[in-house]
């Protein structure tokens, strides 16, 4: 190839260009259909998640913002929280059900979400934890987990 009188000898990842366009397919599929939110999936059997007091709140008082990111809760009783539905990309089929493998992916989610909550284009950008599910979906076809049994959540004042 030449560019100005130059030459160029381009060398291109075709691994690297197909996980891409996989990544770009899959992120628009998940976004499609429901109106710029990601799509979620209902839980057979909703979870109930016990949080400190000031992570409830700052959950509940942002439920439209977790919306967006295909989270859907309620208020089940003093500092529990019942998760109703999550974001598609977080479930295999192989652990739909199971709460162990679930509940550290919604954990890192809840986290991603409240840490930047307050950033001005938070509204723009995926949190890592949805990056990081589709960037895997991309690469391997379908969700190639690392179990990390890690429970801990982060408070946000």
């Amino acid at each position: 190839m030449m560019y100005d009188q130059m030459k160029i000898l381009l060398m291109i990842d075709q691994h690297a260009v197909h996980e891409r366009i996989r990544y770009e397919n899959l992120l628009r599929r998940y976004k499609a259909q429901n109106e710029g939110g990601l799509l979620s999936v209902n839980l057979r059997n909703p979870l109930a998640v016990e949080f400190p007091t000031q992570m409830c709140n700052l959950l509940l008082c942002h439920k439209m913002l977790l919306r967006k990111y295909g989270i859907s809760l309620g208020s089940l009783r003093k500092n529990t929280l019942l998760i109703r539905a999550i974001p598609q990309c977080l479930v295999t089929r192989n652990d739909y059900c199971k709460s162990e493998k679930i509940l550290p992916r919604i954990y890192s989610l809840l986290n991603d979400i409240l840490a930047n909550r307050n950033a001005a284009n938070h509204t723009s950008i995926l949190p890592l934890t949805i990056r990081n599910a589709i960037a895997s979906e991309a690469c391997h076809g379908n969700h190639q987990w690392q179990t990390h049994k890690y429970y801990f959540l982060k408070v946000y004042t």
